[in-house]
């Protein structure tokens, strides 16, 4: 696993989505208007947004922002936004993002684990899909600095996939995934060539609830994590019309049996300092 200051196996890839979605918006800024909340379909990314709120006034930092889609939102309903990433392409694109929809953002380029940023400065950290990029020790260092930038009382929030139980991610795994133009975009665990040509160039790596809680314990006044999503990860294939009514599925039998957590596909991670 590469760590925070290396450069990623697959960071090239990520630097030409951010070029080509910044040569996008300098071609047509009024198409790329956001609308509505990015991360509708997640229930995690929900409820993250339910333990931030109200955001209008408050000062908001978002870790590897990508495109910058969630933080021109916050920045539409009102926060004061800082976010960072570690693909420059990636920054530029947020920033013609902003612009395009009349909203200030401070984008950095920088990494996670050693932020270019004031002590107690802000009232929430927020983050989707970003430390299971990083190794155990600079999600550690992540979460340190997320604690030293933190005002007293903040909140850093994280939504991270997760994989609790091997079997249930071995079942899952056997069945391939298709992207929307219905070419592959990950293979079968039984395709043993493709699956392991898959796995090497992954720059992610497999966290579990616990790594999430354990490594916020002896830094945060407090340490939760809640699971969402399990029988929605048997809705596969673009356009699949179950996954609504399985995500409905999920929150009832979270409530009704809490041991399923322990199959769930995310984990709302929240530090309290």
């Amino acid at each position: 696993m590469a760590s925070v200051g290396e450069k990623f196996s697959d960071q090239e890839r990520w630097n030409r989505y951010g070029a080509d979605k910044l040569r996008q918006l300098q071609t047509d800024p009024a198409a790329h208007r956001i609308r509505g909340f990015p991360f509708y379909y997640c229930g995690a990314c929900c409820q993250m947004l339910d333990l931030v709120s109200p955001i209008e006034g408050k000062r908001i930092l978002e870790l590897g922002c990508g495109r910058g889609e969630f933080s021109v939102w916050l920045a539409q309903q009102g926060a004061a936004i800082t976010a960072i990433d570690l693909g420059p392409d990636l920054v530029a694109a947020a920033e013609a993002l902003a612009r395009a929809n009349g909203v200030d953002c401070d984008f950095r380029q920088g990494t996670v684990a050693d932020l270019p940023l004031d002590d107690d400065c802000f009232d929430a950290v927020v983050g989707v899909g970003i430390l299971h990029h990083l190794s155990e020790a600079d999600v550690r260092s992540t979460l340190r600095e997320c604690h030293r930038v933190l005002k007293h009382g903040g909140l850093a929030v994280f939504s991270e996939p997760v994989e609790n139980s091997r079997l249930f991610d071995f079942v899952q795994n056997l069945v391939p995934v298709f992207g929307n133009d219905g070419s592959g975009s990950r293979p079968s665990v039984l395709q043993r060539k493709a699956w392991a040509k898959y796995v090497a160039a992954r720059d992610d790596r497999a966290m579990t609830a616990r790594e999430l809680t354990a490594a916020g314990k002896g830094l945060f006044r407090s340490v939760t994590t809640s699971p969402h999503g399990c029988f929605v990860r048997l809705a596969r294939g673009p356009g699949s019309s179950r996954r609504s009514r399985l995500l409905a599925l999920d929150r009832f039998l979270f409530r009704l049996c809490p041991p399923l957590g322990h199959f769930s596909q995310t984990a709302l991670a929240q530090y309290r300092k």
